[in-house]
Formats: C-alpha cells, structure tokens, sequence
C-alpha cells in the first residue's frame, strides 16, 4: 500500500517570503531523522542582476561553528517565464558550496531544489546540521523562500493519519 505524502516525509521552513538582497539566512536544520533531505527555494521575480545560494553546515542549532558545505550533486530549476514545466538539470563537475543562479533567474520567477545527503557533512567534527542561505544584489527586488523536505524519516510521526 502506498503511504501519504507526509508519513515519509516532512516539511520544514527554511525561511519566510523575504527580500533576500538584505540576505536571508536559512534555519538550520539537523540531518539526524534522515540520511537526505531537499531544498526547494522559490523565487519571485524582480529587477535584480544576481541571485545566489550558499550551502553550510554547522554544529549547533544556534551559534557555534559554520563552514561551507561542498557537494557535487546536480541541483535543479525550473523558470516560470519558459513554456515548459520541466525541471532542468545543472550538474556540478567540481564539489561547490556557493551556486550563482544570476543566469537562471536574472529577472524571471521560479524554483531550485537542491539535494543534501548526510553524507556530506563533517560529522567527525560533529557537524550535524545543515542550512541554506539566499543573497541578491542589493540593487532592486527578490522576494524568495523556501523549505526543507525531509525524506525517508528513520522515527515516523508520533501520531495516526485520519484520511
């Protein structure tokens, strides 16, 4: 039997509708309920030239110490203004941990998905958690958010879908 959406998943905020040419930084999420999760950023458009994505890993919730997380996994984007609903795959040759989507999204809406394995983070060092953070150039407008999608939960919900 195929299960809900939600019972192999969950869905965290990463941040909330935001000018992102202040910057927005991301909440930090712990990799310890699952082994990958993905990051789905939507953008709004704007009148903004640049629009990047840094990936981090820290480890504390909050405070303590942050450094760059470098994967080399393809990420995705799908651009409203093409006539097409297709996501377009971007694959990374070199481990990277800054993704400059300028080209992408210049002015036009859309979304990312980038994936996080907890492979790739630094747990001999005990970072455990994971964050993405979005910048424009402060010249204009980027309204953007976005949240963490969770999958394969190793503990399920502690409660019964009524459907």
């Amino acid at each position: 039997m195929n299960g809900l959406f939600l019972e192999h998943n969950t869905i965290r905020q990463i941040a909330a509708p935001a000018n992102i040419g202040a910057g927005i930084t991301g909440k930090r999420m712990k990799m310890d309920l699952t082994d990958a999760l993905a990051a789905i950023l939507v953008f709004g458009d704007s009148t903004v030239g640049t629009v990047e994505v840094k990936l981090l890993q820290h480890d504390a919730e909050v405070g303590g110490n942050s450094k760059a997380l470098e994967v080399d996994y393809s990420y995705y984007t799908q651009v409203s203004a093409i006539a097409t609903t297709a996501f377009t795959e971007h694959k990374v040759a070199v481990k990277e941990d800054t993704y400059d989507l300028s080209s992408i999204f210049t002015t036009d809406p859309g979304c990312a998905v980038f994936e996080v394995k907890g492979a790739a983070l630094d747990v001999a060092n005990n970072f455990a958690y994971v964050s993405v953070d979005l910048s424009a150039s402060a010249i204009g407008t980027k309204i953007a958010s976005g949240v963490y999608v969770l999958n394969d939960l190793r503990f399920k919900p502690g409660f019964e879908l009524v459907v």
